[in-house]
């Protein structure tokens, strides 16, 4: 335990959020999270851990905001809705602190701010940047000179942003200094750097790619580090022409902006055949001219015709020892699942040796 280490409760926790507990020694400040579901999820009294099939965490779900609030000192909201406002206001009357992982209209999230201010106590809001990117003077692509690993995944929702962080863990345990971009949204609440909001903005696709390299020049010559790594959001590569995956805009523009020198690439649960690993390295390297180093193989099998439209997909959570039994059927080196400890050493040790040759 963390000595003086404080209490906060997460709300409401969803499958995609477990990961925040799972790596809560991350976080520097807190000793406990207690997740909180939304009243009537029927998940209340169960492991967090169950909820993504994964092993017990040995943190039970709660459905009772108010009296988890009262232990607490801050409150992290994960999402924004009507019934979600009426908790904020009620943890600030409770004078707690409010940390925000969504993304809020300014009408709404300025009277929350002041109400604070009035209890004295704290707001952040992790999906506002405070960053300030530099000035693009000249269309030039500066040359990055600390090796870039670049994690992608094949299309949203395959773990990607976990496995950017069990890579930040690991490379700062082995004595790295690690500059970051995290992929999502609030990747600063983890001590990275959000991905940065220009990419996203209604300017010309050239002008992202100039200022995107001149953002990582600039983390580069202020934090120097020995290692940049790079979440990307969204998709590489397309299922079908209903599931265009983004059609892998955003990959296509970092890959203009950089030199990837090594890519972790994350895969949805599925059956592979023998000719996709291939097809799959030699897609990512002439497209993005991503040299693909290991697969990570996620937890989460992609249904993409089980939803009600086309456009929609639902992701089902299978259980980690039969991802692993997958991964031996493969009889594949370069094909994990993080959960692997041995396997996921032995992947980073494989980046290490390949950037140091």
């Amino acid at each position: 335990m963390k000595e003086n280490g404080k209490i906060a409760v997460i709300y409401p926790i969803k499958k995609e959020y477990v990961e925040i507990i799972k790596y809560r020694d991350m976080l520097n400040d807190y000793e406990t999270i207690i997740p909180v579901a939304l009243a009537g999820q029927g998940i209340e009294d169960r492991d967090v851990g169950e909820l993504i099939k994964e092993n017990p965490l040995g943190i039970e779900v709660t459905a009772n905001i108010n009296e988890s609030i009262k232990s607490a000192t801050d409150i992290i909201f994960t999402e924004f809705s009507e019934a979600v406002y009426e908790k904020m206001i009620y943890s600030i009357e409770q004078a707690k602190n409010i940390i925000c992982l969504c993304e809020m209209e300014s009408e709404v999230e300025e009277p929350l701010i002041q109400k604070c201010k009035e209890k004295g106590t704290t707001y952040k809001n992790y999906c506002i940047s405070h960053e300030i990117y530099p000035e693009l003077k000249e269309n030039r692509l500066h040359k990055i000179n600390a090796p870039i690993l670049l994690v992608c995944g094949i299309a949203e929702y395959t773990n990607k942003f976990e496995l950017q962080l069990k890579a930040r863990k690991e490379f700062l345990n082995r004595g790295y200094c690690v500059s970051q971009i995290g992929s999502k949204e609030y990747s600063s609440f983890f001590g990275m750097h959000n991905f940065p909001e220009f990419m996203f903005d209604n300017i010309p696709d050239i002008e992202k790619i100039y200022r995107f390299n001149s953002y990582i020049k600039q983390i580069e010559n202020t934090e120097e580090p020995e290692i940049i790594i790079i979440g990307v959001p969204g998709g590489a590569m397309q299922y079908d022409a209903d599931h265009p995956n983004g059609f892998g805009i955003i990959n296509y523009l970092v890959s203009n902006s950089i030199i990837v020198d090594v890519t972790l690439l994350s895969l949805s649960y599925n059956d592979y055949d023998e000719s996709f690993w291939d097809f799959t390295k030699n897609y990512l390297k002439f497209r993005y001219e991503y040299p693909v180093q290991s697969f990570h193989l996620s937890n989460i099998f992609h249904d993409i015709y089980g939803g009600e439209t086309f456009d929609k997909e639902r992701l089902v959570y299978i259980n980690h020892n039969k991802v692993e039994e997958k991964i031996q059927s493969l009889d594949k080196k370069d094909v994990f699942n993080l959960n692997n400890e041995e396997a996921f050493t032995s992947a980073i040790d494989e980046i290490i040796n390949y950037l140091s040759n």
